[in-house]
């Protein structure tokens, strides 16, 4: 499956969801995608239940996202400390 194909398929999930009237875990929650480690760490637990989990894994693998949670992984660089001199 290619990226675009990945992310067409998620969309259409979470719109068919939409329609349901059914929530996913990070629909319009903020911690997905916070600056604080903390949080997406709290993000990443709540993608368990996650009923397009698979999809958003494969889109994931596919774009290789660099920033935010996605089935259940943090994207985000982490950040190095700088050690003092």
């Amino acid at each position: 499956m290619n990226a675009a194909a990945a992310a067409e398929r998620l969309t259409a999930a979470l719109a068919d969801l939409e329609d349901k009237g059914i929530r996913w875990p990070c629909k319009g929650r903020p911690e997905w995608t916070s600056e604080s480690a903390e949080d997406r760490e709290y993000a990443a637990a709540g993608c368990r239940f996650c009923p397009v989990f698979d999809l958003c894994a494969a889109m994931a693998d596919e774009t290789k996202p660099t920033a935010c949670v996605y089935a259940g992984v943090d994207r985000t660089p982490k950040t190095r400390t700088k050690k003092a001199s």
